[in-house]
């Protein structure tokens, strides 16, 4: 008899004896074998004879046909037949019936196969038994299947048992249960009659044969130790991972390097391994190298079939022996990594990388303590780029294109080693294999001896590796390709520095060069075309020393102090020449490039000062234009002037520049090392080098050069500058031009080898830019991220791009913890027709560095104009954030002046000499011009040529002179400024000079409006950016402070209130105006900043001293961890308010700065000691930072960076723009400073008049505080004077928390959600009194004026119109509703109205017919209902007037309140009044939701009776929500799912979170630590009341009450969790008692949060909810850049839809959705964009004119009241 046969027959036998009643009803179903039917109805039979029991056995006929046609079964079938145990009649019902003949007789009834019976409905009161059945009682327990009297045979049974029941659960973990197998199994050991080690070895063995697992034959654990530790099966779980590929899904390069790495080590002959070198006999596999083929095939999904078989009959002892086998830690980073740059930056980068390369199990190396004192670049084989080039000519060409790179390269790594780097104290040796690798004089050597070949591609291919050594023993290795792309300018940088055919040797030589054609130069719009076109040209040049010498010789005697130096100048740059030829640019910076400066330098002083004659006029222009790149020989011969030139790097003033770069690069690496090693910077090195690059970057060679112009010789300025070369001059339009490249702006080719480093790289613009958008985001309280921007003219794409990359990333980061948020960014970017080009750089970052999947929705619009009318009319409405780049300049409009400088020599001679810094002029007027010194004094070359050109032009030689650029800014361009505000919320202008006076020039000091400022933005702190917003912000601003004041002061009047409200709006234009606009901020704290801000500034005013309040937060970034060894925790890491700059001059008249650190904290004085502890700690890092980058002392590479800083911070912080004397010393570090903190606390309830001082400490830093009591206060907002009296307040209203709707009258709220309601706005214009008589309906008039994107009401007006008269309202007695009637309700809520005459009014279309949802109709495909629409629409306001309408008819609902909508005090006044007792709100965060997300749900089959679901059933489930909100992938959701689903069978009703939290953290998967890493805040909430249950029912009466359950406080991510949960509940609650003729309202706000995948409970609900009476409301902002198309497709099942306006980006799609064809969508478009708030289109089946019920055409509506429907 088969063992499952007896566990039947056991559990019937139990019925019997167990009997209530003398008749036993059992089904027995769901069993494929006939033979164990046979069994049990045998062994019955026996039984009921010895025990006298009458028995009816039934088979379906059906099961038995079935049967019949399965040879190894239809035996037992025919002995079925044979004893009438099959039911021929097919009808099983009928032995229901059956009496016993005896009234004391017991009658077994057993039916058997009724799964195939159609009609089970009579059987619902029989036992039913099946497999499932028993694999719920059975459970983990499989023992129980072994027969008794065999269990009882084995000799050490229980642990045996013990050991059985842990190896099917572990099996059972990966593989399908299956009963009927293991018992088979069983079966097969009792026939055998195997002891229990026969059988313990067979479970191994038949593995392959029965569960399709490979066999485990020579590592059997033995059963006695796993009885004790089920750990001791883990090589049966790897065996069951393995053969299902569960780690292989997708086998990365490196894991099959890893797969082939093992079996190297395990093959390797001098290793001893079990199984190595003799390979076990196997019936699949033959060899080692058959196995490593095999399961590398198997792994990578190679011929997936035939490898398993193989694998199957293989024992996986071997296998699990080779994938455990340890692989040797290794010293060599394996990938090379690919590199980019010029030579100093690609070998800093490749020796630091390697020397921090971070500690990791793979290697021995700690970056921090193994020693090492040599660094050796090893180079291996070059592939020189050489594309295009013949066979014969490539030897020559490889070494001719290696050559140009050793020109610059030469001498690199013994420039590196001369910095004097050290580690643990010893001196580091730096060193390069081969040596002479970069030695221009030996390429043709290197090509000969094979090591630099070629390639015929662009770029050229440079592999090395970098050795650190500890003496001669081999520390760590890592390996490196810098790609050398043949676009790179510092591959130009000497091209023709000797001229052709000059011999080995040049003895003298001042080059001045000649390119006819180089108007072509000035049309090219990148980096990468300047390099192409260049690379084409041959100059033509001229030795100027001839020139020079012929001018003397009339009186050659005369002038020989002229001529000594410039023949020297001339000697030494021949020098310099030779030596770049020879040894390179790097041997020459110590060598002849010094020489060169000086030379220059010297020939210059010789030139002024002298008598001027024509011999001397030729002097100056051939030095002032000497080394120029010229169209001709004019500017020598002729004039000193030149239209148009270039400024080469060999130019001695460009020279000197690029080596105090390299020096400033190298020093800074080296500076950014020790910081890593002494833990005092996170800062990655790529972000290190690439900010040194930025601060070092070389704006122009030469201040200015003399061109021609209408008026005779005027200066010009540097036009752009490519690598180390600089143009000056305008491209002459009427010249012809053809373009020598193929590129326009940043169309390089983007193939294989290019670099998106720049992509990734967040400048210092592109930061600002982020800030920028960050600050508007918290201003307005945006929850979400999405942004249309638009750029004006933007000088580099790059900065863009990066900056929306930025800033995507930071939203990630935000993110991480919550779920991935949506970014929706709309970028339009503005650029000139005369600038045009840059298409193929933004696609190719959309299309690769944008992860679409991830939610990210970038669009990017390219376009160009011609007139300054244009800007505008390309600028969209609705526009978040509109950026004018360079707003004052105007191209060839800039004007040059000479004017008397006051720095003196000592500036020359400054070791720290970038960044180069543009000072602005300290006192300017209110006109819309600025002037900026361009003059760089720290270099004197260039200093130099200034002084020359001024002596040329005026012949003063006594005065130093520097030269002011002055930019106006054009009047059209202000006119488009000023009209961007018609289309944005914000206009931000950056410009190096722009201030907020300037601002104010362009606007009109009358109409100016709130200007935010901050200054030291970009690479080197050069730029200046200002945000403005309408000017009317001023009368939010005060009526923002009139309701915070009257909150506080309860007691003041209004005359009161309107004066400091006033005296609030006044001050805040001294303000920053980012500091102004947050006051707006709906939810933060912002308005208590600003008073305190106020207050402060009156204080400081009040001194009456030279004093500059500089907020700090606008200036974020001086406290950016990376720029600072000023470490704190993450909770005392938040900034002071200000830096408050007092300026004395000493006796000796140096300048002296007093600074103070100040926090403002606004409080009641309960609560002082806590607010003053935090504004201590946050003034005491506020000076630890300050102090180290305001040290005049410092040593820091990038202390000229910081001295900037401060310089502009104080020029654009002085609000009285007076000239602060010895302002500009502070630039080169000559001043002095003396630091203090203070607290100012301004305490409301501190009953005393004016202000007490005392000092205390933090850390043993002295902090004065200043505690200003009420009287002080209110003197400060009254404006009072000193010896003022004022009445002190008793009761201190709400002072630290925001609770303004508690504080203030209801007609002044303003409202503070993201949706103004439209009742707010309402104007009552009903002409007859009798309100009841009149029917309302809501019309909405067009503002005149785009509203502002504030917390505040908009200006938009709802308007109440008189209806004209209606024909009276009729009572609905039947099914269909009159098209123009209501049902006439009584006048008390609640009033039950058949469902078939409910209908819920949605609003009036444009011919005032009223539009309706037949809620009610049973026609109705379903009651889902679709509402979208951007925010501020209305959308929010319709839902609840809908609700309410439904309340009213006795329809209860359900809200799921995401956005504190439905709170106390914030529905509708209307709304909560008439329903008042009847909103019951379910708060999370307090009441717990009682729900158990681990319960097994009771299933109902109908026939059948009902189950409860598998524990895998209800863990998928659970995974499924949790995956779909955290965006775990499919190794993180088998974590999951096997922990719910484990602690679901240990714990039953019993599990709970912090139950799986437990089994989470003890799990073995890796992926469990991730799982429990990302729910972490989630599990802290403990949001479920698992122990209760939410009675539905009671939700669901007919009473019209409203559950609200308020998911307040949580953020998105534990909102969507407890949503998706909570919803399965309901669904499963419903699914039983939930009838379709018993609505079901369920309201689920940002619906596009939740899943439409087709297992979430949304999809279920849409598609089957309607039969148990579900009625979703699926409210959502956008939908296409949430949800993708499927999950579109599921959402728009809902039978009515109604789309309020959407955003400019979902404005298509939308249209799309409403048109019934293509022809309509323009039209649907046009409308969508017209409407205005409060108008909706309604889409949907509905009541037609002729009163049937069906589809019509999308109507326009406009939503009606709520007080217009009572």
């Amino acid at each position: 008899m088969k063992s499952l046969a007896i566990w039947f027959t056991n559990k019937i036998q139990e019925q019997i004896l167990q009997r209530a009643t003398n008749k036993v009803l059992v089904c027995l179903n769901s069993i494929d074998d006939a033979e164990i039917y046979c069994d049990i109805c045998v062994a019955l039979q026996s039984y009921a004879d010895k025990h006298g029991i009458r028995m009816t056995a039934k088979l379906s006929k059906k099961k038995y046909e079935d049967f019949l046609k399965k040879p190894d079964v239809a035996p037992y079938a025919r002995t079925l037949q044979n004893n009438n145990w099959v039911d021929f009649d097919d009808k099983m019902t009928y032995y229901r019936n059956l009496l016993p003949e005896q009234s004391d007789e017991t009658h077994l009834v057993l039916l058997m196969g009724t799964e195939a019976v159609k009609d089970r409905g009579g059987l619902a009161d029989f036992y039913t038994l099946n497999p499932q059945k028993a694999d719920r009682q059975i459970k983990d327990n499989y023992h129980q299947l072994i027969p008794s009297d065999f269990r009882d045979s084995l000799l050490n049974g229980q642990n045996f048992l013990t050991a059985f029941n842990y190896f099917y659960k572990t099996l059972f973990h990966y593989v399908e249960k299956d009963l009927l197998r293991l018992s088979a199994q069983i079966d097969y050991w009792i026939k055998q009659d195997m002891e229990e080690q026969e059988i313990w070895g067979n479970m191994f063995v038949s593995l392959p044969d029965i569960w399709h697992i490979p066999q485990i034959v020579d590592s059997v654990p033995p059963y006695y130790a796993v009885a004790k530790n089920i750990k001791k099966l883990d090589i049966l779980e790897k065996a069951c991972i393995f053969i299902q590929r569960r780690k292989y899904t997708k086998l990365s390069s490196s894991e099959r390097k890893k797969l082939i790495k093992l079996f190297e080590v395990y093959t390797t002959p001098d290793k001893a391994h079990k199984y190595y070198p003799n390979f076990p006999p196997q019936k699949g596999i033959k060899s080692y190298d058959e196995l490593q083929r095999v399961v590398l095939d198997f792994a990578s999904n190679v011929e997936l079939q035939g490898n398993r078989d193989k694998l199957l009959d293989t024992d996986y002892s071997i296998v699990d022996d080779i994938l455990k086998t340890k692989i040797p830690k290794i010293t060599v980073k394996a990938t090379a990594q690919k590199i980019y740059g010029d030579p100093l930056t690609v070998l800093l980068t490749a020796y630091l990388s390697t020397a921090t390369y971070p500690n990791s199990k793979d290697t021995d190396y700690d970056y921090k303590s193994t020693e090492y004192n040599r660094v050796v670049f090893k180079f291996g084989k070059i592939e020189v780029g050489l594309k295009g080039v013949s066979e014969v000519d490539k030897d020559t060409q490889r070494a001719e294109q290696w050559r140009r790179i050793c020109q610059f390269a030469g001498g690199v790594v013994e420039f590196i080693q001369a910095e004097g780097w050290q580690f643990l104290n010893n001196h580091i040796e730096i060193t390069c294999k081969p040596s002479e690798i970069f030695d221009p004089a030996q390429a043709d050597a290197l090509v000969t001896e094979g090591y630099i070949t070629s390639k015929a591609t662009d770029n050229t291919k440079v592999p090395f590796q970098v050795a650190l050594y500890h003496g001669n023993d081999l520390v760590f290795l890592s390996d490196y390709e810098w790609n050398i792309r043949p676009d790179e300018d510092w591959l130009i940088a000497f091209s023709g520095i000797k001229p052709e055919n000059s011999g080995d040797v040049l003895c003298e030589d001042v080059p001045f060069f000649i390119w006819p054609d180089i108007n072509n130069i000035f049309q090219v719009k990148s980096k990468e075309e300047f390099v192409q076109a260049f690379s084409q040209v041959k100059l033509s040049r001229e030795n100027l020393i001839p020139i020079v010498q012929q001018s003397m010789n009339c009186n050659a005697q005369e002038y020989v102090d002229e001529l000594h130096p410039f023949h020297n100048l001339g000697k030494i740059f021949a020098d310099f020449g030779n030596e770049i030829e020879e040894k390179g640019f790097y041997n020459a910076i110590s060598n002849t490039v010094p020489k060169l400066i000086h030379a220059y330098l010297e020939t210059g002083k010789a030139y002024t000062g002298k008598k001027i004659t024509n011999p001397r006029m030729q002097f100056l222009r051939c030095f002032g234009n000497s080394f120029l790149i010229a169209g001709n020989m004019e500017p020598i011969t002729a004039d000193i002037m030149v239209n148009q030139c270039i400024v080469p790097p060999y130019h001695p003033a460009m020279l000197e520049k690029m080596v105090d770069r390299m020096i400033f690069l190298r020093a800074g690496a080296k500076e950014w090392y020790e910081k890593v090693i002494n833990d005092e910077t996170d800062e990655k090195l790529k972000e290190t080098i690439a900010r040194l690059m930025d601060l070092s970057y070389v704006h122009a060679g030469l201040d200015a050069v003399f061109s021609d112009s209408d008026t005779g010789e005027r200066l010009i300025g540097v036009n752009q500058t490519y690598g180390y070369f600089s143009l000056y001059g305008e491209y002459h339009v009427n010249e012809h031009f053809t373009r020598m490249g193929t590129m326009l702006e940043k169309e390089a080719i983007y193939d294989d080898d290019f670099s998106d480093t720049a992509f990734n790289h967040i400048s210092a613009e592109a930061k600002m830019i982020i800030r920028v958008m960050d600050n508007y985001r918290v201003t307005y309280g945006k929850e979400d991220e999405r942004f249309t921007l638009t750029f004006v003219n933007p000088p580099d794409l790059q900065v863009i791009v990066s900056a929306i990359t930025g800033y995507v990333k930071e939203v990630k980061q935000r993110s991480k913890n919550t779920g991935q948020a949506p970014v929706f960014i709309e970028a339009t970017i503005l650029q000139s027709d005369k600038n045009k080009g840059g298409r193929n750089y933004l696609s190719y970052w959309l299309n690769n560095m944008m992860d679409v999947d991830a939610g990210i929705h970038i669009e990017t619009y390219l376009q160009y104009w011609h007139n300054y009318t244009d800007i505008n009319k390309n600028i969209q409405s609705n526009t978040d954030i509109i950026f004018f780049m360079d707003a004052l300049h105007e191209f060839g409009k800039s004007q040059l002046e000479f004017t008397k400088a006051n720095f003196s020599t000592a500036a020359q001679n400054l070791v720290c000499r970038y960044p180069m810094v543009f000072l602005p002029r300290v006192v300017y007027g209110s006109t819309v011009s600025r002037s900026v010194d361009i003059t760089q004094p720290q270099f004197e070359a260039a200093t130099t040529h200034t002084q020359v050109l001024n002596y040329y032009k005026t012949q003063d030689a006594q005065n130093v002179n520097k030269i002011y650029c002055t930019e106006n800014i054009n009047v059209n361009m202000q006119r488009e400024i000023r009209k961007a505000h018609e289309r944005a919320v914000w206009v931000v202008c950056v410009d190096q000079a722009i201030d907020k006076a300037c601002i104010r020039a362009i606007y009109g000091e009358e109409d100016c409006p709130v200007i935010g400022f901050s200054t030291g933005e970009g690479s080197f702190g050069q730029l200046n950016l200002t945000i403005t917003t309408r000017s009317t912000v001023g009368i939010d601003i005060k009526e923002r402070c009139r309701r915070r004041l009257r909150a506080i002061f309860s007691t003041w009047d209004d005359t009161e209130l309107e004066k400091a409200s006033d005296t609030c709006l006044k001050r805040a234009p001294r303000l920053d105006g980012v500091s102004v606009l947050q006051a707006l901020n709906p939810s933060a704290y912002e308005i208590n900043n600003f008073l305190g801000y106020l207050m402060l500034d009156y204080i400081c005013e009040r001194q009456q001293k030279k004093t500059v309040m500089i907020r700090l937060d606008s200036y974020r970034h001086w406290f950016d961890e990376k720029y600072s060894t000023i470490t704190a925790k993450s909770e005392e890491k938040k900034i002071p308010d200000f830096l408050v700059i007092q300026f004395e001059n000493t006796a000796d008249g140096h300048l002296h700065l007093i600074a103070t650190v100040v926090e403002c904290k606004i409080a009641k004085e309960c609560h002082a000691k806590a607010h003053l502890d935090k504004a201590k700690k946050q003034v005491e890092l506020g000076l630890k930072t300050l102090q180290e980058h305001f040290n005049p002392a410092s040593k820091a590479v990038e202390r000229r960076y910081w001295f900037a800083q401060l310089y502009r911070a104080i020029t654009f912080g002085n609000s009285e723009q007076t000239e602060l004397e010895k302002l500009g010393d502070l630039i080169d570090g000559q001043f002095t400073i003396v630091w203090h903190g203070a607290v100012y606390g301004f305490w409301f309830d501190r009953m005393k008049d004016g202000e007490e001082t005392y000092m205390d400490f933090q850390d043993g830093t002295e902090i004065e505080i200043h505690d200003v009591s009420q009287g002080g206060i209110q003197r400060i907002l009254l404006d009072k004077a000193e010896q003022e009296s004022v009445q002190l307040v008793q009761q201190i209203g709400a002072v630290e928390e925001l609770d303004e709707e508690k504080t203030v009258d209801d007609e002044e709220s303003l409202a503070v959600e993201d949706e103004a309601s439209p009742t707010q706005e309402i104007e009552m214009q009903a002409a007859e009194e009798d309100a009841d008589k009149a029917t309302l309906v809501a019309t909405i008039k067009q503002p005149t004026t785009q509203p502002e994107k504030l917390g505040v009401a908009s200006s938009d007006e709802l308007v109440l119109q008189k209806e004209e008269s209606q024909q009276p309202e009729t009572q609905i007695l039947n099914n269909e509703s009159p098209v123009n009637g209501t049902p006439r309700l009584e006048n008390s809520l609640n009033s039950t109205v058949p469902l078939r005459d409910i209908r819920v009014l949605v609003g009036q279309d444009r011919r005032t017919n009223k539009v309706y949802w037949e809620f009610g109709n049973k026609q109705l495909s379903n009651r889902h209902i679709l509402i979208t629409g951007s925010s501020g629409q209305g959308k929010t306001y319709c839902i609840q007037a809908m609700l309410l309408e439904l309340s009213r008819q006795g329809i209860s609902s359900v809200i799921f309140d995401y956005t504190d909508g439905f709170l106390p005090g914030r529905l509708e006044p209307e709304f909560e009044n008439e329903l008042r007792g009847k909103v019951i709100q379910q708060v999370a965060l307090i009441n717990k939701i009682p729900v158990n997300p681990f319960l097994q749900q009771e299933m109902d089959i109908p026939g059948i009776g009902s189950y409860k679901e598998g524990s895998q059933t209800t863990a998928g489930r659970l995974a499924d929500i949790l995956c779909h909100v955290y965006r775990f992938g499919s190794q993180q959701r088998a974590a999951l799912y096997s922990a719910c689903r484990d602690g679901i069978e240990k714990y039953h009703e019993n599990m709970d979170f912090s139950k799986l939290r437990k089994l989470l953290e003890t799990s073995e998967a890796k992926e469990a630590k991730t799982v429990l890493s990302a729910m972490q805040q989630f599990l802290d909430s403990d949001l479920f009341d698992t122990a209760s249950a939410f009675d539905w029912q009671d939700v669901t009466k007919r009473d019209g009450k409203v559950t609200v359950i308020q998911l307040t406080g949580l953020d998105r991510t534990l909102q969507t969790i407890l949503t998706e949960i909570t919803l399965w509940d309901a669904w499963y609650s419903l699914v039983k008692f939930g009838k379709k003729d018993t609505p079901f309202v369920v309201v689920l706000d940002e619906a596009q949060n939740l899943s439409f995948q087709d297992s979430s409970p949304a999809v279920k609900i849409l598609r089957e909810g309607r039969k148990y009476g579900w009625s979703a409301w699926f409210a959502t902002q956008f939908l296409k850049g949430a949800l993708d198309s499927g999950e579109i497709s599921n959402l728009q099942q809902a039978a009515e839809r109604i789309y309020f306006k959407p955003s400019g980006e979902e404005m298509s799609y939308v249209a799309s959705q409403i048109a019934d064809d293509k022809s309509e969508v323009s039209d649907w478009y046009n409308t969508l964009k017209a409407m205005v708030k409060g108008q909706c289109i309604v889409q949907g089946d509905r009541i037609k004119p002729n009163g049937q019920f069906g589809a019509v055409r999308p109507s326009l509506v406009n939503v009606t009241s709520i007080g217009a429907r009572q």
